[in-house]
Protein backbone atom coordinates (compact mmCIF):
# COMPACT_ATOMS: atom_id res chain seq x y z
CA UNK A 1 0.00 0.00 0.00
CA UNK A 2 1.76 3.03 -1.24
CA UNK A 3 0.89 6.30 0.43
CA UNK A 4 0.50 9.36 -1.74
CA UNK A 5 0.73 12.79 -0.21
CA UNK A 6 0.37 15.68 -2.56
CA UNK A 7 -1.53 18.90 -2.99
CA UNK A 8 -5.10 17.79 -2.56
CA UNK A 9 -7.99 18.99 -4.61
CA UNK A 10 -11.06 19.71 -2.53
CA UNK A 11 -13.25 17.02 -3.94
CA UNK A 12 -10.66 14.27 -3.54
CA UNK A 13 -9.83 15.31 0.01
CA UNK A 14 -13.42 15.25 1.08
CA UNK A 15 -14.77 12.10 -0.34
CA UNK A 16 -11.99 9.90 1.06
CA UNK A 17 -13.19 6.82 -0.78
CA UNK A 18 -12.44 3.78 1.39
CA UNK A 19 -9.85 1.36 0.05
CA UNK A 20 -11.89 -1.78 -0.48
CA UNK A 21 -10.59 -4.88 1.14
CA UNK A 22 -11.46 -7.23 -1.65
CA UNK A 23 -11.10 -5.25 -4.86
CA UNK A 24 -10.17 -1.98 -6.37
CA UNK A 25 -12.43 -1.00 -9.17
CA UNK A 26 -10.53 0.53 -11.95
CA UNK A 27 -11.34 1.48 -15.45
CA UNK A 28 -9.28 1.89 -18.54
CA UNK A 29 -7.58 5.28 -18.26
CA UNK A 30 -6.65 6.71 -21.64
CA UNK A 31 -5.16 9.90 -20.27
CA UNK A 32 -2.21 8.07 -18.72
CA UNK A 33 -0.05 5.71 -20.75
CA UNK A 34 1.06 2.92 -18.49
CA UNK A 35 1.67 -0.77 -18.40
CA UNK A 36 -1.50 -2.18 -16.91
CA UNK A 37 -2.10 -5.62 -15.45
CA UNK A 38 -5.58 -6.41 -16.76
CA UNK A 39 -7.87 -7.52 -13.98
CA UNK A 40 -11.45 -7.77 -12.91
CA UNK A 41 -12.96 -4.31 -12.98
CA UNK A 42 -16.06 -2.36 -13.78
CA UNK A 43 -16.07 0.22 -16.50
CA UNK A 44 -15.22 3.67 -15.20
CA UNK A 45 -15.04 6.16 -18.02
CA UNK A 46 -12.11 8.59 -17.98
CA UNK A 47 -13.22 12.17 -17.63
CA UNK A 48 -11.65 15.59 -17.41
CA UNK A 49 -11.11 16.38 -13.75
CA UNK A 50 -11.59 19.92 -12.46
CA UNK A 51 -9.48 21.05 -9.49
CA UNK A 52 -10.43 23.76 -7.06
CA UNK A 53 -8.19 26.16 -8.97
CA UNK A 54 -10.21 28.30 -11.34
CA UNK A 55 -11.04 26.40 -14.48
CA UNK A 56 -9.80 27.54 -17.87
CA UNK A 57 -12.15 26.34 -20.57
CA UNK A 58 -10.61 23.98 -23.08
CA UNK A 59 -10.77 24.79 -26.76
CA UNK A 60 -11.66 22.11 -29.24
CA UNK A 61 -8.74 20.54 -31.06
CA UNK A 62 -9.70 19.22 -34.49
CA UNK A 63 -6.50 17.42 -35.41
CA UNK A 64 -6.16 13.65 -34.93
CA UNK A 65 -3.59 12.87 -32.31
CA UNK A 66 -0.84 10.33 -33.04
CA UNK A 67 -0.32 7.42 -30.67
CA UNK A 68 2.31 8.14 -28.06
CA UNK A 69 3.69 5.17 -26.15
CA UNK A 70 5.18 6.23 -22.84
CA UNK A 71 5.48 4.31 -19.59
CA UNK A 72 4.12 6.39 -16.73
CA UNK A 73 5.72 4.97 -13.64
CA UNK A 74 2.85 4.51 -11.24
CA UNK A 75 2.34 1.68 -8.76
CA UNK A 76 0.01 -1.09 -9.86
CA UNK A 77 -2.39 -2.51 -7.31
CA UNK A 78 -2.13 -6.25 -7.79
CA UNK A 79 -5.23 -8.36 -8.10
CA UNK A 80 -5.67 -11.97 -9.28
CA UNK A 81 -6.22 -12.05 -13.01
CA UNK A 82 -9.71 -13.05 -14.04
CA UNK A 83 -9.71 -16.15 -16.22
CA UNK A 84 -11.04 -14.14 -19.17
CA UNK A 85 -8.55 -11.29 -18.71
CA UNK A 86 -5.05 -12.68 -18.69
CA UNK A 87 -3.55 -10.22 -21.15
CA UNK A 88 -1.24 -7.38 -20.31
CA UNK A 89 -1.62 -4.20 -22.32
CA UNK A 90 0.23 -1.01 -22.93
CA UNK A 91 -2.30 1.79 -23.04
CA UNK A 92 -1.25 4.36 -25.65
CA UNK A 93 -1.78 7.95 -24.64
CA UNK A 94 -4.10 10.35 -26.44
CA UNK A 95 -1.76 13.33 -26.19
CA UNK A 96 -4.46 15.84 -25.25
CA UNK A 97 -7.37 14.34 -23.40
CA UNK A 98 -9.29 17.54 -24.02
CA UNK A 99 -9.28 16.93 -27.79
CA UNK A 100 -11.99 15.37 -29.91
CA UNK A 101 -11.21 11.89 -31.09
CA UNK A 102 -11.00 8.28 -30.11
CA UNK A 103 -9.01 5.11 -30.07
CA UNK A 104 -9.72 1.46 -30.79
CA UNK A 105 -7.65 -1.61 -29.96
CA UNK A 106 -8.57 -5.16 -30.95
CA UNK A 107 -6.82 -8.46 -30.38
CA UNK A 108 -7.10 -12.17 -31.19
CA UNK A 109 -5.57 -14.66 -28.80
CA UNK A 110 -4.44 -18.28 -28.98
CA UNK A 111 -5.91 -20.32 -27.26
CA UNK A 112 -9.00 -18.66 -28.66
CA UNK A 113 -9.58 -15.29 -27.01
CA UNK A 114 -10.81 -11.90 -28.18
CA UNK A 115 -10.30 -8.38 -26.96
CA UNK A 116 -11.69 -4.95 -27.90
CA UNK A 117 -11.36 -1.51 -26.34
CA UNK A 118 -13.03 1.40 -28.13
CA UNK A 119 -13.19 4.93 -26.77
CA UNK A 120 -14.45 8.18 -28.27
CA UNK A 121 -15.06 11.67 -26.94
CA UNK A 122 -16.09 14.98 -28.47
CA UNK A 123 -16.68 18.57 -27.49
CA UNK A 124 -20.08 19.55 -28.91
CA UNK A 125 -19.09 23.12 -28.07
CA UNK A 126 -16.67 24.72 -25.63
CA UNK A 127 -19.02 23.95 -22.72
CA UNK A 128 -20.29 20.44 -23.50
CA UNK A 129 -18.19 17.28 -23.69
CA UNK A 130 -19.58 13.79 -24.32
CA UNK A 131 -17.95 10.41 -24.74
CA UNK A 132 -18.36 6.68 -24.57
CA UNK A 133 -16.40 3.47 -24.26
CA UNK A 134 -16.87 -0.22 -25.06
CA UNK A 135 -14.71 -2.92 -23.47
CA UNK A 136 -14.66 -6.63 -24.27
CA UNK A 137 -12.51 -9.51 -23.05
CA UNK A 138 -13.42 -13.07 -23.96
CA UNK A 139 -11.73 -16.44 -23.42
CA UNK A 140 -13.40 -19.32 -25.26
CA UNK A 141 -10.92 -22.14 -24.61
CA UNK A 142 -9.95 -21.91 -20.97
CA UNK A 143 -7.27 -23.71 -18.93
CA UNK A 144 -9.47 -26.70 -17.98
CA UNK A 145 -11.68 -28.70 -20.37
CA UNK A 146 -11.90 -25.95 -22.98
CA UNK A 147 -15.21 -24.12 -22.91
CA UNK A 148 -16.04 -25.37 -19.40
CA UNK A 149 -13.55 -22.81 -18.08
CA UNK A 150 -14.38 -20.04 -20.54
CA UNK A 151 -15.44 -16.55 -19.55
CA UNK A 152 -16.07 -13.06 -20.85
CA UNK A 153 -16.59 -9.48 -19.77
CA UNK A 154 -18.43 -6.76 -21.67
CA UNK A 155 -18.88 -3.13 -20.63
CA UNK A 156 -20.43 -0.17 -22.35
CA UNK A 157 -20.83 3.32 -20.97
CA UNK A 158 -21.20 7.00 -21.69
CA UNK A 159 -20.35 10.23 -19.93
CA UNK A 160 -21.11 13.91 -20.26
CA UNK A 161 -19.52 17.05 -18.83
CA UNK A 162 -21.30 20.40 -19.00
CA UNK A 163 -19.57 23.59 -17.90
CA UNK A 164 -21.65 26.45 -16.49
CA UNK A 165 -19.13 29.25 -16.05
CA UNK A 166 -16.96 28.06 -13.15
CA UNK A 167 -19.25 25.14 -12.36
CA UNK A 168 -19.25 21.61 -13.79
CA UNK A 169 -21.97 18.97 -14.10
CA UNK A 170 -20.67 15.40 -14.56
CA UNK A 171 -22.86 12.44 -15.51
CA UNK A 172 -21.68 8.85 -15.99
CA UNK A 173 -23.66 5.70 -16.78
CA UNK A 174 -22.56 2.18 -17.68
CA UNK A 175 -23.60 -1.44 -18.05
CA UNK A 176 -21.22 -4.27 -17.16
CA UNK A 177 -21.75 -7.95 -17.86
CA UNK A 178 -19.46 -10.77 -16.78
CA UNK A 179 -19.76 -14.52 -17.31
CA UNK A 180 -17.63 -17.24 -15.71
CA UNK A 181 -17.96 -20.96 -15.01
CA UNK A 182 -17.47 -22.78 -11.70
CA UNK A 183 -14.87 -25.12 -13.20
CA UNK A 184 -12.94 -25.77 -9.97
CA UNK A 185 -14.05 -29.42 -9.92
CA UNK A 186 -12.29 -32.77 -10.14
CA UNK A 187 -11.64 -34.30 -13.57
CA UNK A 188 -14.36 -36.88 -12.93
CA UNK A 189 -16.92 -34.21 -12.03
CA UNK A 190 -16.00 -32.08 -15.05
CA UNK A 191 -16.43 -35.07 -17.36
CA UNK A 192 -20.08 -35.39 -16.32
CA UNK A 193 -21.11 -31.78 -15.81
CA UNK A 194 -23.31 -29.68 -18.06
CA UNK A 195 -21.73 -26.36 -19.02
CA UNK A 196 -24.89 -24.38 -18.23
CA UNK A 197 -25.10 -25.94 -14.75
CA UNK A 198 -21.82 -24.31 -13.69
CA UNK A 199 -22.39 -20.97 -15.41
CA UNK A 200 -22.44 -17.71 -13.46
CA UNK A 201 -23.32 -14.33 -14.94
CA UNK A 202 -23.21 -10.91 -13.24
CA UNK A 203 -25.09 -7.91 -14.63
CA UNK A 204 -24.37 -4.47 -13.25
CA UNK A 205 -25.95 -1.09 -14.08
CA UNK A 206 -24.41 2.11 -12.74
CA UNK A 207 -25.33 5.79 -12.76
CA UNK A 208 -23.49 8.64 -11.07
CA UNK A 209 -23.70 12.42 -11.20
CA UNK A 210 -22.09 15.35 -9.43
CA UNK A 211 -22.25 19.12 -9.65
CA UNK A 212 -19.18 21.17 -8.76
CA UNK A 213 -19.99 24.72 -7.62
CA UNK A 214 -16.97 27.01 -7.47
CA UNK A 215 -16.77 30.58 -6.26
CA UNK A 216 -15.71 33.20 -8.78
CA UNK A 217 -12.65 34.09 -6.69
CA UNK A 218 -11.70 30.48 -6.01
CA UNK A 219 -12.49 30.77 -2.30
CA UNK A 220 -14.81 27.81 -1.86
CA UNK A 221 -16.20 24.72 -3.57
CA UNK A 222 -19.33 22.63 -2.91
CA UNK A 223 -20.04 19.28 -4.60
CA UNK A 224 -23.34 17.40 -4.22
CA UNK A 225 -23.24 13.91 -5.75
CA UNK A 226 -25.28 10.76 -6.27
CA UNK A 227 -24.18 7.21 -7.11
CA UNK A 228 -26.64 4.42 -7.94
CA UNK A 229 -26.13 0.85 -9.06
CA UNK A 230 -27.98 -2.43 -9.31
CA UNK A 231 -26.50 -5.91 -9.64
CA UNK A 232 -28.00 -9.32 -10.31
CA UNK A 233 -26.57 -12.75 -11.05
CA UNK A 234 -27.50 -16.16 -12.43
CA UNK A 235 -28.66 -17.44 -9.04
CA UNK A 236 -31.11 -14.68 -8.10
CA UNK A 237 -28.71 -12.66 -5.98
CA UNK A 238 -29.58 -8.97 -6.14
CA UNK A 239 -28.12 -5.74 -4.87
CA UNK A 240 -29.47 -2.18 -4.96
CA UNK A 241 -27.18 0.63 -3.89
CA UNK A 242 -27.45 4.39 -3.37
CA UNK A 243 -24.94 6.91 -2.07
CA UNK A 244 -25.73 10.61 -1.60
CA UNK A 245 -22.88 12.97 -0.84
CA UNK A 246 -22.26 16.62 -0.10
CA UNK A 247 -18.66 17.82 0.07
CA UNK A 248 -17.11 21.24 0.31
CA UNK A 249 -14.12 23.32 1.18
CA UNK A 250 -13.15 26.88 2.04
CA UNK A 251 -9.76 28.52 1.56
CA UNK A 252 -8.60 30.34 4.68
CA UNK A 253 -5.47 31.63 3.00
CA UNK A 254 -3.26 30.93 0.03
CA UNK A 255 -1.82 27.81 1.65
CA UNK A 256 -4.55 26.65 4.07
CA UNK A 257 -8.14 25.47 3.84
CA UNK A 258 -10.91 23.66 5.67
CA UNK A 259 -12.54 20.67 4.00
CA UNK A 260 -15.52 18.60 5.06
CA UNK A 261 -18.36 16.48 3.86
CA UNK A 262 -21.11 14.04 4.60
CA UNK A 263 -22.39 11.03 2.71
CA UNK A 264 -25.35 8.73 3.22
CA UNK A 265 -25.29 5.15 1.96
CA UNK A 266 -28.00 2.50 1.75
CA UNK A 267 -27.62 -0.99 0.30
CA UNK A 268 -30.27 -3.69 -0.09
CA UNK A 269 -28.73 -7.13 -0.54
CA UNK A 270 -30.45 -10.47 -1.06
CA UNK A 271 -29.44 -13.96 -2.10
CA UNK A 272 -30.28 -17.56 -1.22
CA UNK A 273 -29.78 -16.94 2.51
CA UNK A 274 -30.03 -13.18 3.07
CA UNK A 275 -32.48 -10.36 2.51
CA UNK A 276 -31.22 -7.45 4.55
CA UNK A 277 -30.40 -3.75 4.40
CA UNK A 278 -27.15 -2.12 5.39
CA UNK A 279 -25.86 1.41 5.24
CA UNK A 280 -24.03 4.19 6.99
CA UNK A 281 -23.82 7.94 7.48
CA UNK A 282 -20.32 9.42 7.40
CA UNK A 283 -19.20 12.97 8.22
CA UNK A 284 -15.67 14.34 7.94
CA UNK A 285 -13.94 17.61 8.76
CA UNK A 286 -10.27 18.56 8.41
CA UNK A 287 -7.83 21.45 8.30
CA UNK A 288 -5.08 21.43 5.67
CA UNK A 289 -1.97 23.54 5.40
CA UNK A 290 0.76 23.40 2.79
CA UNK A 291 4.22 24.89 2.73
CA UNK A 292 7.42 24.21 0.86
CA UNK A 293 8.86 22.15 3.71
CA UNK A 294 5.93 20.90 5.81
CA UNK A 295 2.39 20.03 4.77
CA UNK A 296 -0.24 18.46 6.98
CA UNK A 297 -3.88 17.40 7.12
CA UNK A 298 -5.56 17.17 10.55
CA UNK A 299 -9.13 16.01 10.92
CA UNK A 300 -11.47 13.21 11.78
CA UNK A 301 -14.46 11.16 10.69
CA UNK A 302 -17.64 10.07 12.43
CA UNK A 303 -19.50 7.09 10.99
CA UNK A 304 -22.85 5.70 12.08
CA UNK A 305 -22.90 2.09 10.88
CA UNK A 306 -26.35 0.61 10.21
CA UNK A 307 -25.34 -2.87 9.07
CA UNK A 308 -28.29 -5.20 9.65
CA UNK A 309 -26.37 -8.06 8.02
CA UNK A 310 -24.16 -8.27 11.10
CA UNK A 311 -26.72 -6.76 13.51
CA UNK A 312 -24.48 -3.71 14.03
CA UNK A 313 -25.65 -0.27 15.18
CA UNK A 314 -22.63 1.74 16.25
CA UNK A 315 -21.03 5.16 16.19
CA UNK A 316 -17.36 5.05 15.25
CA UNK A 317 -14.94 7.97 15.56
CA UNK A 318 -11.78 7.84 13.45
CA UNK A 319 -8.67 10.02 13.15
CA UNK A 320 -7.70 11.47 9.78
CA UNK A 321 -4.17 12.82 10.12
CA UNK A 322 -1.35 12.96 7.60
CA UNK A 323 1.85 14.94 7.12
CA UNK A 324 4.73 15.33 4.70
CA UNK A 325 8.15 16.79 5.49
CA UNK A 326 10.43 17.80 2.61
CA UNK A 327 14.00 17.39 3.84
CA UNK A 328 15.58 18.56 0.57
CA UNK A 329 14.97 18.29 -3.16
CA UNK A 330 15.80 14.57 -3.15
CA UNK A 331 14.22 13.34 0.11
CA UNK A 332 10.90 13.64 1.89
CA UNK A 333 9.22 11.77 4.75
CA UNK A 334 5.51 11.21 5.23
CA UNK A 335 3.09 9.47 7.51
CA UNK A 336 -0.56 9.02 8.35
CA UNK A 337 -2.88 7.86 11.10
CA UNK A 338 -6.43 7.20 10.00
CA UNK A 339 -9.49 5.01 10.29
CA UNK A 340 -12.66 4.55 8.28
CA UNK A 341 -15.49 2.23 7.37
CA UNK A 342 -14.44 0.28 4.28
CA UNK A 343 -17.52 -0.36 2.21
CA UNK A 344 -17.87 -3.98 1.07
CA UNK A 345 -20.71 -5.01 -1.21
CA UNK A 346 -21.60 -7.76 -3.66
CA UNK A 347 -20.15 -5.73 -6.53
CA UNK A 348 -16.69 -5.43 -4.98
CA UNK A 349 -16.70 -9.03 -3.74
CA UNK A 350 -17.75 -10.57 -7.07
CA UNK A 351 -15.27 -8.39 -8.96
CA UNK A 352 -12.46 -9.78 -6.85
CA UNK A 353 -13.67 -13.38 -6.74
CA UNK A 354 -16.48 -14.28 -9.18
CA UNK A 355 -16.58 -17.85 -7.83
CA UNK A 356 -18.32 -16.95 -4.55
CA UNK A 357 -21.16 -19.14 -3.25
CA UNK A 358 -24.68 -17.80 -3.71
CA UNK A 359 -25.30 -17.63 0.05
CA UNK A 360 -22.34 -15.46 1.10
CA UNK A 361 -22.79 -12.74 3.67
CA UNK A 362 -21.42 -9.29 2.79
CA UNK A 363 -20.36 -7.07 5.72
CA UNK A 364 -18.63 -3.69 5.76
CA UNK A 365 -15.08 -3.73 7.10
CA UNK A 366 -14.19 -1.51 10.05
CA UNK A 367 -10.70 -0.08 9.62
CA UNK A 368 -10.28 0.71 13.32
CA UNK A 369 -6.85 2.26 12.88
CA UNK A 370 -4.13 2.38 10.27
CA UNK A 371 -0.71 3.96 10.80
CA UNK A 372 1.97 4.28 8.14
CA UNK A 373 5.33 5.99 7.80
CA UNK A 374 7.52 6.19 4.73
CA UNK A 375 10.25 7.95 2.87
CA UNK A 376 10.80 8.84 -0.76
CA UNK A 377 14.20 9.73 -2.15
CA UNK A 378 15.94 10.00 -5.51
CA UNK A 379 19.22 8.03 -5.48
CA UNK A 380 20.02 9.31 -8.97
CA UNK A 381 18.50 11.60 -11.59
CA UNK A 382 15.05 10.67 -12.96
CA UNK A 383 14.49 8.08 -10.23
CA UNK A 384 12.38 7.64 -7.14
CA UNK A 385 12.69 5.08 -4.36
CA UNK A 386 9.91 4.48 -1.83
CA UNK A 387 10.09 2.60 1.47
CA UNK A 388 7.08 2.30 3.75
CA UNK A 389 6.11 0.56 6.97
CA UNK A 390 2.55 0.27 8.20
CA UNK A 391 0.17 -1.41 10.60
CA UNK A 392 -3.59 -1.73 10.38
CA UNK A 393 -6.19 -2.98 12.84
CA UNK A 394 -9.41 -4.22 11.23
CA UNK A 395 -12.73 -5.59 12.43
CA UNK A 396 -14.90 -7.79 10.18
CA UNK A 397 -12.07 -8.45 7.74
CA UNK A 398 -13.22 -11.10 5.26
CA UNK A 399 -11.33 -14.21 4.16
CA UNK A 400 -12.16 -16.50 1.23
CA UNK A 401 -12.37 -20.22 1.86
CA UNK A 402 -13.62 -23.04 -0.36
CA UNK A 403 -17.10 -24.16 0.60
CA UNK A 404 -16.72 -27.57 2.32
CA UNK A 405 -19.72 -28.99 0.43
CA UNK A 406 -18.90 -27.52 -2.99
CA UNK A 407 -15.18 -26.95 -3.40
CA UNK A 408 -15.72 -24.98 -6.62
CA UNK A 409 -17.37 -22.09 -4.74
CA UNK A 410 -16.11 -19.82 -1.96
CA UNK A 411 -17.50 -18.69 1.36
CA UNK A 412 -16.45 -15.47 3.08
CA UNK A 413 -15.44 -15.86 6.72
CA UNK A 414 -15.51 -12.90 9.11
CA UNK A 415 -13.53 -12.93 12.32
CA UNK A 416 -15.25 -11.98 15.57
CA UNK A 417 -11.86 -10.72 16.73
CA UNK A 418 -9.73 -7.87 15.43
CA UNK A 419 -7.26 -8.65 12.65
CA UNK A 420 -3.86 -6.98 12.66
CA UNK A 421 -1.91 -6.44 9.45
CA UNK A 422 1.74 -5.38 9.42
CA UNK A 423 3.14 -4.54 6.00
CA UNK A 424 6.31 -3.31 4.34
CA UNK A 425 6.26 -1.67 0.91
CA UNK A 426 9.15 -1.02 -1.45
CA UNK A 427 8.85 0.79 -4.76
CA UNK A 428 11.27 1.99 -7.42
CA UNK A 429 10.62 4.12 -10.50
CA UNK A 430 13.55 5.00 -12.70
CA UNK A 431 14.59 6.19 -16.13
CA UNK A 432 17.65 3.98 -16.55
CA UNK A 433 18.61 5.37 -19.95
CA UNK A 434 17.16 7.78 -22.47
CA UNK A 435 14.86 5.12 -23.94
CA UNK A 436 14.66 2.66 -21.03
CA UNK A 437 12.38 3.07 -18.04
CA UNK A 438 11.60 0.67 -15.22
CA UNK A 439 9.45 0.34 -12.15
CA UNK A 440 8.93 -2.21 -9.41
CA UNK A 441 6.62 -2.51 -6.42
CA UNK A 442 6.80 -5.10 -3.66
CA UNK A 443 4.76 -5.63 -0.53
CA UNK A 444 5.15 -8.00 2.42
CA UNK A 445 2.08 -8.70 4.59
CA UNK A 446 1.95 -10.31 8.02
CA UNK A 447 -1.52 -11.11 9.38
CA UNK A 448 -2.43 -11.61 13.04
CA UNK A 449 -5.82 -13.32 12.81
CA UNK A 450 -8.17 -14.57 15.49
CA UNK A 451 -8.37 -18.21 16.54
CA UNK A 452 -11.82 -18.43 14.99
CA UNK A 453 -10.25 -17.90 11.53
CA UNK A 454 -6.87 -19.56 12.00
CA UNK A 455 -5.12 -18.31 8.84
CA UNK A 456 -5.36 -15.38 6.44
CA UNK A 457 -7.06 -17.51 3.81
CA UNK A 458 -6.41 -16.47 0.21
CA UNK A 459 -4.46 -13.38 1.21
CA UNK A 460 -0.87 -13.42 -0.11
CA UNK A 461 2.08 -12.99 2.21
CA UNK A 462 4.20 -11.43 -0.54
CA UNK A 463 3.14 -9.64 -3.72
CA UNK A 464 5.09 -7.72 -6.29
CA UNK A 465 5.52 -6.62 -9.86
CA UNK A 466 8.15 -5.15 -12.13
CA UNK A 467 7.95 -3.46 -15.54
CA UNK A 468 10.45 -2.45 -18.21
CA UNK A 469 9.87 -0.47 -21.40
CA UNK A 470 12.36 0.23 -24.18
CA UNK A 471 11.87 2.63 -27.11
CA UNK A 472 15.37 2.79 -28.58
CA UNK A 473 14.48 1.08 -31.87
CA UNK A 474 12.72 3.20 -34.47
CA UNK A 475 8.94 2.58 -34.64
CA UNK A 476 9.14 -0.16 -31.99
CA UNK A 477 8.09 -0.22 -28.36
CA UNK A 478 9.25 -3.21 -26.33
CA UNK A 479 7.78 -3.98 -22.92
CA UNK A 480 8.19 -6.75 -20.42
CA UNK A 481 7.07 -7.32 -16.87
CA UNK A 482 5.87 -9.82 -14.33
CA UNK A 483 3.90 -10.11 -11.16
CA UNK A 484 4.22 -12.63 -8.37
CA UNK A 485 2.45 -13.85 -5.25
CA UNK A 486 3.59 -16.22 -2.51
CA UNK A 487 2.21 -17.56 0.76
CA UNK A 488 -1.44 -18.03 -0.27
CA UNK A 489 -3.16 -20.54 2.01
CA UNK A 490 -6.37 -22.53 1.51
CA UNK A 491 -8.17 -25.62 2.82
CA UNK A 492 -8.65 -28.78 0.79
CA UNK A 493 -11.72 -31.02 0.80
CA UNK A 494 -10.41 -32.79 3.94
CA UNK A 495 -10.12 -29.38 5.65
CA UNK A 496 -6.35 -29.65 5.77
CA UNK A 497 -4.34 -26.47 5.25
CA UNK A 498 -2.54 -26.21 1.91
CA UNK A 499 -0.12 -23.54 0.70
CA UNK A 500 -0.56 -22.77 -2.99
CA UNK A 501 2.48 -22.78 -5.25
CA UNK A 502 4.20 -19.42 -5.73
CA UNK A 503 2.85 -17.49 -8.70
CA UNK A 504 5.16 -15.97 -11.31
CA UNK A 505 3.60 -14.59 -14.49
CA UNK A 506 5.93 -13.05 -17.10
CA UNK A 507 4.85 -11.20 -20.25
CA UNK A 508 6.51 -9.67 -23.30
CA UNK A 509 4.91 -7.26 -25.77
CA UNK A 510 6.15 -5.58 -28.95
CA UNK A 511 4.32 -2.72 -30.67
CA UNK A 512 5.18 -1.55 -34.17
CA UNK A 513 4.07 1.93 -35.24
CA UNK A 514 2.90 1.70 -38.87
CA UNK A 515 2.06 5.40 -39.06
CA UNK A 516 0.88 8.18 -36.74
CA UNK A 517 -2.53 6.57 -36.24
CA UNK A 518 -2.04 2.82 -36.75
CA UNK A 519 0.01 0.31 -34.76
CA UNK A 520 0.24 -3.49 -34.58
CA UNK A 521 1.35 -5.62 -31.65
CA UNK A 522 2.18 -9.13 -30.52
CA UNK A 523 1.89 -10.08 -26.89
CA UNK A 524 3.23 -13.21 -25.14
CA UNK A 525 1.52 -13.90 -21.81
CA UNK A 526 2.52 -16.22 -18.97
CA UNK A 527 5.71 -17.13 -20.81
CA UNK A 528 6.78 -19.68 -18.19
CA UNK A 529 3.52 -21.58 -18.81
CA UNK A 530 2.70 -22.01 -15.12
CA UNK A 531 -0.94 -23.01 -14.61
CA UNK A 532 -1.00 -21.38 -11.23
CA UNK A 533 -3.88 -21.00 -8.78
CA UNK A 534 -4.69 -17.78 -6.98
CA UNK A 535 -8.02 -19.23 -5.87
CA UNK A 536 -7.71 -22.87 -4.82
CA UNK A 537 -8.91 -25.38 -7.47
CA UNK A 538 -8.94 -22.72 -10.20
CA UNK A 539 -6.01 -23.24 -12.55
CA UNK A 540 -5.21 -20.24 -14.71
CA UNK A 541 -4.33 -20.28 -18.39
CA UNK A 542 -0.75 -21.21 -19.28
CA UNK A 543 1.28 -19.73 -22.13
CA UNK A 544 -0.85 -17.74 -24.57
CA UNK A 545 -0.33 -15.33 -27.46
CA UNK A 546 -2.34 -12.33 -28.60
CA UNK A 547 -2.04 -10.49 -31.92
CA UNK A 548 -3.74 -7.17 -32.45
CA UNK A 549 -3.82 -3.64 -33.76
CA UNK A 550 -4.78 -0.19 -32.52
CA UNK A 551 -5.84 2.96 -34.30
CA UNK A 552 -6.42 6.57 -33.30
CA UNK A 553 -9.15 8.49 -35.09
Amino acid sequence: MKTKFHKLYIYSALFMFPSLAFAQEQGSQLDDAEIIIEKSSDLVLPQVQKPMDKMVKKKRVEETKPQVYELKLLPISLQPLAVEQQAYTITPEISSFNADGGRAEVGLGFPLATKADIFYQQYLNENVQVGGQFLHNGLYQGPVEGSLSSGNRNSIGAFGNIYFGNDLLKVNTSYNQRTVHFYGLSDEELANVNKDDIKQSYNHFDFSASYELNSAKDEWQVIPSIDLFSLSDQYNSEELYMNLGLYGGYKLSKDSKVVGGVDFNINNFKNESWDRNKGYVRASLAFEKESKQLSYHIGGRIVYDMDTLSQVRTFNIYPDISAKYQLNEQVFFDGKIEGDLNEINLRTVSNFNPFIHNNVNVINENKVLQAEIGTNFSPWQHSNFRLGLGYGLFKNMGFYLNNPDSQNTFDILYSDENTGVTYITIGLNSKLQKDLVASADFKYNSYAVGEDIGEAWHRPEFEGNFQLQYKGIKNFTLATGAYLYTGIKAKDIDQSTVTLDPIFDLFLRTDYQLNEQLAAYIQLNNITGQKYEYFYNYEQLGFNVMLGASINF
